[in-house]
């Protein structure tokens, strides 16, 4: 008799404690409370963090991770475009790339007038929805007519206008939104930019 009570015991313990392995934690990693908090916006003059989570054990395609920025939007918008600059310059400056975003503060665009703060969301969104993109403010470039715009491109060197522009229709966007822009810091802006 003593053995089952035992034994009775043993298995009521067991199944309590895998009922509750821990608190806020699993198995994979995966936190809740972090979790919640996952893509919020920050709160003061902050402005939008994204956030990225790797949970242990799952598979992940994510290669890179987008840098934390702190100041305003437009102040962040600077370090974006600053910590990008480099690698544009290495990797694409003279060739095509799809440019996949065009915005200025006091644009009018997609029913709203960008500000800062939604000039960055709109970069922070094409930051999170592709692979690898890149910021670029246009002052830095001669292939741009006007030298006041943020402009967001995809992180990929095109041989021709028409491959960026193939890259483009094979994502499904629209013409308006997704077009090739040569990246050039010599010469004019003419015979840089091909719409679909």
């Amino acid at each position: 008799m003593g053995v089952s009570v035992a034994a009775v015991v043993g298995l009521v313990i067991a199944v309590s404690v895998s009922a509750n392995p821990g608190r806020g934690s699993s198995s994979s990693g995966y936190n809740a409370a972090s979790a919640g908090s996952a893509g919020r916006a920050g709160s003061g003059s902050g402005g939008y963090q994204p956030t990225y989570q790797t949970y242990a054990g799952s598979p992940t395609t994510e290669t890179s991770v987008a840098p934390t920025f702190s100041g305003d939007a437009l102040e962040q918008l600077r370090q974006y475009a600053n910590a990008d600059l480099s690698s544009v310059r290495a990797t694409l400056e003279d060739h095509w790339v799809a440019q996949l975003s065009s915005k200025k503060v006091g644009m009018p665009a997609d029913g709203i007038v960008y500000d800062a703060p939604a000039i960055l969301q709109d970069h922070l969104t094409l930051r999170n929805r592709y692979a690898s993109v890149r910021l670029i403010w246009t002052q830095d470039w001669r292939s741009f007519k006007y030298p006041d715009f943020w402009v967001t491109v995809q992180d990929q060197a095109f041989a021709t206008a028409d491959d960026a522009n193939a890259w483009c229709d094979g994502q499904g966007l629209p013409k308006d939104d997704c077009y090739a822009k040569r990246l050039r810091s010599t010469g004019g802006y003419e015979g840089n930019t091909k719409v679909r």
